[in-house]
């Protein structure tokens, strides 16, 4: 909770929430940087709604949010096991644009290593 409100406050962050049948299924994060031509991705799935797609859906509804608000480049970081994650990037014109060994610090340490999705978005 603490994490949200603090999101909230950022004036280059939008956060969304998806919601399917009356129920929450994820999350969707646009962060924007360089002058708002760059925006950085995120994506969240709740487990039990993970394989309906919903995560390609979120994907899709944030590239046209993003395009809407000016963006020119669209990037995520997505952990390279996250098969599901990079399939869901790729239906939405993403490219593989780079590896990153171990880049993320979370709690304390480092973690997974990630690949790097990227996209125009002309």
């Amino acid at each position: 909770v603490r994490w949200f409100a603090a999101a909230r406050r950022q004036p280059a962050r939008c956060i969304y929430i998806a919601i399917a049948n009356g129920r929450t299924v994820g999350s969707g994060r646009l962060d924007f940087s360089d002058l708002g031509r760059l925006a950085e991705f995120g994506v969240i799935v709740a487990p039990q709604w993970r394989g309906h797609g919903y995560g390609t859906e979120i994907v899709r509804q944030l590239v046209a949010e993003a395009r809407q608000m000016g963006a020119q480049q669209l990037v995520a970081d997505v952990r390279r096991e996250n098969l599901a994650s990079l399939v869901a990037f790729q239906r939405a014109g993403f490219k593989r644009q780079r590896w990153q060994p171990a880049a993320v610090f979370i709690d304390g340490g480092y973690v997974s290593d990630f690949v790097r999705m990227a996209r125009r978005c002309d």
